[in-house]
């Protein structure tokens, strides 16, 4: 059996009212050579083809006997064509309506009985284009993780490990014996490991996503770090102003997406010597800045981003799970140009990377793991509640992702993908995630929002715009002067 961490848990015990813990992915197909389109069909009979490289689409979560541990997966047989399903929307349909079947699946709360993923095919597209919806529960699969599901599903196919790192989960389920034996075993050995990282993990626990903002927190973080000689390790606390991002979700969320050119992104990258990553914070910091001075909710201070750091070697790809750490970065939507912003970006992702030299890459499950995991679903469920409420200062404003992706063409049954575009998840009191991911030649931008806190989230594609614009001009300018 394969036992979810605290970190993977929490993916399932944080879910309940409004808040969800699958995401989605969107890949957009155009029509063959022969004019016909990708079906329900096709996408079933790739599945079945390629499914014994894929172990997460077979997995099924089973709970631990009492609750005394955290729940096991277990690997069996999938019955394919419960997971794909299909819908046809009126032609010709632009991304908006795309949007809305995005929007409504990510409320709809996953079947705990079967593996946690599904497949929508949609028709209607204009153009003769197919639309590709996957959906996939994040407590089996992080992004960089999601990101080998979805390319295995495409062609060229990415080589199949020779030897899959990780934990072999048998595709026989263990009987209710077998899983009670593994609980008490796990709740033996839970609270020695957590003792052991204890010290570590409350030295740095003021850099959580979410703990970080409960009373008392930053107070044991300083303290634990005196008694272990690192007065000045990550001393620098980035505090969240109160945004109209921050409060409980509602029942609706608001899906947007775009893509941009890439060559122009590494123009600006090679332009003013800052990295990928810079430019795309800079972007967004922009984009944020300009949404929110629009409609008078522009915070004076920074707005604070949680944005996930992969610590997942490449050759464990097919280990699945989360192996992601993080940084807190206060994004530069105080700077009044393009040009301070980047410069912001640069700086506050330089000083976030400084901070989180002695951050141990465990801490995320470290820090779930303090919790037992008898107690550890009401507690979650508890504290995304809280931090929904309004009582605690918002630990983040937002959560932002940028992700590599493929850098040629693929293909998928048959059909050339025109664009791959991400779409995360939201939670109680952060009610925001950007995700950027590069295809091809295009970088792509995918927001998912809670409806009342970003119902203009379309206008945000166009406030991106308009920063790349502004950002291009600086690269003409610093081409100019050199």
């Amino acid at each position: 059996m394969r036992r979810l961490n605290a970190f993977d848990a929490q993916f399932l015990a944080a879910e309940s009212g409004n808040t969800h813990g699958h995401y989605c992915g969107l890949i957009v197909c155009g029509p063959r050579e022969d004019g016909s389109s990708i079906t329900r069909e096709d996408v079933v009979a790739l599945v079945a083809e390629r499914i014994d490289r894929l172990p997460v689409l077979r997995w099924r979560v089973a709970p631990a006997p009492l609750g005394i541990a955290h729940p096991v997966v277990v690997d069996g047989p999938v019955e394919i064509g419960e997971h794909v399903t299909e819908e046809r929307l009126e032609a010709p349909a632009d991304g908006r309506a795309v949007a809305g079947v995005i929007e409504r699946m990510l409320v709809e709360r996953m079947d705990r009985s079967r593996p946690l993923w599904e497949l929508r095919v949609v028709h209607g597209l204009a153009e003769g284009r197919t639309a590709i919806v996957a959906a996939l529960h994040h407590a089996v699969a992080d992004g960089l993780s999601a990101g080998y599901v979805f390319a295995t599903l495409q062609d060229p196919a990415p080589p199949v490990p020779d030897h899959p790192p990780g934990e072999v989960v048998p595709r026989t389920a263990p009987g209710r014996p077998a899983l009670l034996a593994g609980a008490v075993a796990s709740a033996v050995t839970h609270p020695v490991g957590a003792l052991r990282r204890a010290r570590r993990t409350l030295a740095n626990l003021d850099q959580t996503p979410t703990l970080r903002s409960f009373p008392g927190v930053r107070a044991l973080s300083l303290g634990a770090r005196r008694r272990a000689g690192r007065d000045g390790a990550s001393s620098e606390y980035v505090q969240a102003p109160r945004t109209r991002l921050n409060g409980p979700l509602s029942p609706e969320r608001r899906v947007a997406f775009e893509t941009f050119p890439f060559a122009e992104i590494r123009r600006i990258k090679a332009a003013h010597g800052v990295t990928i990553n810079d430019v795309v914070v800079a972007l967004i910091a922009g984009a944020l800045r300009r949404r929110l001075s629009a409609t008078g909710d522009l915070p004076d201070e920074p707005l604070v981003a949680f944005i996930p750091v992969s610590v997942r070697p490449l050759e464990e790809l097919t280990a699945f799970g989360n192996q992601f750490s993080s940084f807190i970065v206060p994004l530069p939507t105080d700077r009044a140009t393009a040009l301070e912003r980047l410069r912001g970006a640069h700086e506050a992702m330089a000083q976030a990377k400084a901070r989180h030299r002695d951050v141990p890459d465990t801490l995320l499950p470290d820090a779930n793991g303090l919790i037992p995991p008898v107690l550890f679903g009401p507690v979650s469920s508890a504290a995304v509640r809280l931090l929904g409420s309004g009582a605690l200062a918002p630990p983040m404003n937002l959560l932002l992702s940028n992700v590599p992706g493929p850098p040629k063409p693929l293909s998928m049954a048959g059909a050339p993908v025109i664009a791959q575009l991400p779409m995360s998840l939201v939670l109680d009191g952060v009610g925001l995630n950007i995700t950027a991911v590069s295809y091809a030649q295009d970088l792509a931008v995918g927001a998912v929002a809670d409806a009342e806190a970003l119902p203009d989230a379309w206008d945000l594609m166009t406030d991106l715009q308009t920063e790349l614009d502004e950002l291009s001009a600086t690269a003409d300018a610093a081409a100019d002067q050199g």
